[in-house]
């Protein structure tokens, strides 16, 4: 796991659910801000983190990339902030956990994941 990063400020969830559910409606991803659409599995959490209820929807490609990254860390609205800080240590065996669409989308979202600029030198 390449991004063991440690970064979250805040106190640990006083208690927290995680359900993988199909939208009934649209909603919005708390970490990359796409729209789930109607049908479309997504986890949903709900929890109290420093006295307040909080809850957190995030698409199936976010969600693959927490868990198969970060081990599933309950900090969120943090994903892509923390795979730009600790994109220099994914490794190839990382990468090939994932998803062909969770690569896609990380290709698109951190323009320098596979330095692209210097292969096309």
């Amino acid at each position: 796991m390449p991004c063991n990063i440690d970064c979250y400020d805040g106190s640990s969830p006083e208690f927290y659910v995680s359900k993988t559910v199909i939208s009934r409606k649209k909603h919005r991803c708390c970490e990359c801000y796409e729209t789930i659409p109607i049908k479309t599995q997504y986890q949903n959490i709900t929890g109290k983190w420093d006295g307040r209820i909080l809850r957190y929807k995030t698409c199936s490609i976010c969600t693959e990339l927490r868990e198969v990254l970060f081990a599933n860390q309950l900090y969120y609205t943090e994903l892509w902030d923390q795979l730009n800080d600790c994109v220099d240590e994914l490794t190839v065996n990382d990468i090939d956990k994932l998803s062909k669409p969770a690569i896609e989308k990380l290709e698109n979202k951190i323009d320098h994941l596979f330095d692209r600029e210097e292969n096309n030198d």
